[in-house]
């Protein structure tokens, strides 16, 4: 069969600082900032060339969203496309550098916050390297770049969030958290299981999720097969960060060894 030739892009979104194999690295990964309606944000972050090559680089700012199920994975969308974008208030000094080997160079960028802001608005300023001329037999061209995700947050934004549908199916304890706020949530969950004594019989952790505006994420964790026939109470708390958290407190009945039931 003939081979169809083709480039394919590749993009190797470093987001975490230093790597062994990173040619470009930039000091801040994640960046959140606090803001109010109509005012000016002024920051700057370097970006380091860790080869021995000189290196051209064009700077650019992109939105991103977490997609289902909200574990971290993200998509990526030109700017001023997406419903929290805030890619028309940033500026970016200067849109493209070189950097000798083993330099540096500062990046300044500056965000013009409208006086109609609401809730929580993000996405990714990207340092990218096109190496156009490096192919393997393939035919892949390589496209090395790093970002910063950034995060605004208005003041006095109040985070919330909902603990819905609770229910036991099989042997696990289900559930759904709802971010009913304006602005995004990183939360991590916890859960405790108190015997009528104040005793904790079982206890564990829900992974981390990045849960946008008025979106839900399901959760669950499996029952401790061992607890004996009677009541308990659950104490399910969600930290939604910034010092805001979401706590239900469930009281639940072993009838049986085969079935539990919410009270």
């Amino acid at each position: 069969m003939k081979k169809i030739p083709f480039i394919f892009l590749i993009f190797l979104f470093l987001l975490l600082s230093v790597s062994v194999q990173a040619q470009l690295m930039v000091e801040d990964s994640r960046v959140e900032l606090d803001v109010t309606p109509g005012s000016t944000v002024v920051k700057k972050m370097t970006l380091h060339n860790m080869s021995e090559d000189i290196k051209d680089v064009k700077i650019y700012w992109q939105d991103f969203e977490y997609i289902a199920p909200f574990k971290g994975e993200k998509k990526f969308s030109p700017g001023g496309t997406l419903t929290h974008s805030m890619a028309d208030w940033v500026s970016i000094t200067p849109n493209a550098v070189r950097i000798e080997a083993k330099g540096s160079k500062d990046i300044n960028y500056t965000i013009n916050v409208p006086d109609s802001a609401e809730g929580g608005h993000y996405g990714v300023l990207f340092f990218e390297e096109q190496l156009a001329s490096h192919l393997d037999s393939t035919g892949v061209q390589l496209v090395m770049r790093t970002g910063t995700l950034v995060f605004i947050h208005l003041k006095g934004e109040k985070r919330k969030a909902e603990i819905l549908n609770l229910q036991f199916v099989g042997s696990k304890f289900t559930g759904e958290l709802k971010n009913t706020g304006k602005d995004i949530i990183f939360s991590e969950g916890t859960y405790y299981v108190m015997d009528k004594k104040g005793i904790v019989v079982d206890r564990g952790e829900m992974e981390k999720v990045y849960l946008p505006a008025q979106k839900s994420v399901p959760f669950e964790w499996n029952v401790n097969k061992n607890l004996a026939v009677g009541s308990y109470d659950i104490i399910l708390t969600f930290d939604l960060g910034r010092g805001a958290s979401v706590v239900k407190e469930i009281n639940i009945e072993k009838k049986n060894m085969e079935e539990i039931e919410i009270k």
